[in-house]
């Protein structure tokens, strides 16, 4: 395509405004004129981010058609801005860290793309706090040239959002960008090639700055926790608006890249420790368990509180056939064991164990764990309604019966 110097020329253009879809390049078109220096656009299908939801996506990945591109893809060429090296992590107090990283190359946007993510391995300890750290970065190669016969002011225009939803999370992470750039250009050079004094190459670069988000409730903390991975699914839906005067040639194209690290603090094994009790029927109701006792199977008993480093503690039990109960692997901290009434028995007698606590009603709290110590003998006292008959007295036995032989002689004549 070119342009002649006789071309009629309006005398006077106004800036218009043309705003399309960042991934929608028109390289392709001008591909032998323009000289824009990011990579041409691969013709790949893509699934668009106006019909398609992230967390649907997740939850249903065949929902969608073989055009959705998984990492890994093609290594960035060597003049491509990567993403800052990672902020370092400061380990817990008394506690482990592992980092496990989503990583999405540099590719066009408005398309889904999917990573995974690797869970936390149980047996390195116990999992007590996940970080979920999101980074991103967009980049538009923009080249505009004015047609018009005198020099105007040309801009571009990015704007939009990455989103990242990792699969079970309910928590979708968000961040927008919104930069443009501004420029003159001269008249018409009478070459529509996008380069000399009429044309103008703009290149913005941005960061999306997200928030951390940090789970440590018991359903993510299970989530996170165990064999396998966890995909991580990547939308940018970015859109460009080239503005000029009304005779203008403008090629655009969009990239994203962006990566997702998750960050495990945990207690190490080497420092967990358990609480153990039972539970029974204290028939004599002498709030010790004793000969004659029995034990209670299938109660319930529920475990909250606190580690060293503030993570909310929650687990739940029942007793065992021989109505013992155990909380193990747990971090050192601060607990309360609360038991369920079981069905058919009254309030009896309850007793804290060897890591000490306050009884209150069923409830045992400020049970204090140490680093790696294994507490017992908490114990949760039940009667009933029956009444415990009294031992049968036993009297000692009675003396003998005394006889004795009285002879009388003599006579009698009367009484005296």
């Amino acid at each position: 395509m070119s342009v002649s110097a006789t071309h009629p020329r309006p005398n006077l253009e106004t800036l218009e405004s043309r705003e399309v879809p960042a991934a929608l390049s028109f390289l392709n078109q001008f591909a032998s004129l323009a000289q824009v220096t990011s990579p041409p656009v691969q013709a790949t299908p893509m699934i668009r981010g106006s019909s398609t939801s992230l967390t649907s996506f997740l939850n249903n990945p065949s929902s969608g058609t073989s055009s959705v591109i998984s990492d890994p893809l093609p290594a960035p060429s060597p003049t491509t801005p990567t993403l800052p090296a990672p902020t370092p992590t400061t380990p817990s107090p008394n506690g482990g860290i592992v980092t496990t990283e989503a990583i999405f190359n540099h590719s066009t946007t408005a398309q889904v793309r999917t990573a995974t993510i690797n869970k936390f391995n149980p047996n390195l300890g116990v999992l007590t706090k996940v970080e979920i750290i999101a980074e991103g970065s967009i980049q538009a190669d923009a080249a505009l040239e004015n047609l018009s016969n005198i020099s105007q002011t040309v801009k571009t225009h990015l704007k939009g959002t990455m989103q990242y939803q990792i699969q079970g999370v309910g928590t979708t992470l968000n961040a927008s960008f919104d930069r443009q750039e501004v420029g003159n250009v001269a008249a018409f050079d009478g070459i529509a090639d996008l380069q000399g004094v009429s044309a103008k190459k703009f290149e913005i670069q941005t960061q999306a700055n997200f928030q951390t988000l940090t789970l440590s409730d018991e359903a993510s903390l299970a989530l996170f926790s165990g064999n396998g991975t966890l995909q991580v699914a990547n939308l940018t839906d970015a859109k460009a608006c080239n503005c000029g005067p009304g005779n203008m040639l403008a090629a655009i194209e969009t990239l994203a890249q962006g990566r997702v690290r998750v960050v495990y603090h945990y207690t190490p094994a080497s420092q967990l420790g358990s609480i153990a009790g039972y539970v029974y029927h204290d028939v004599n109701r002498n709030g010790v368990y004793n000969a004659g006792d029995r034990m209670i199977p299938g109660v319930v008993l529920t475990l909250t509180g606190f580690d060293l480093q503030g993570n909310a503690i929650s687990r739940t039990t029942t007793t065992g056939s021989n109505g013992w109960f155990a909380f193990n692997r747990l971090p050192a901290g601060n607990y309360t064991i609360t038991q369920t009434q079981p069905a058919g028995y009254l309030q009896g007698m309850n007793a804290v164990g060897t890591a000490g606590g306050i009884v209150t009603g069923d409830v045992i709290s400020d049970i204090n764990l140490q680093t790696g110590q294994n507490a017992t003998n908490y114990s949760f006292g039940e009667i009933t309604n029956a009444v415990v008959p009294p031992p049968p007295i036993v009297r000692p036995p009675l003396d003998p019966p005394f006889f004795s032989k009285i002879r009388f002689t003599g006579r009698y004549s009367g009484w005296m």
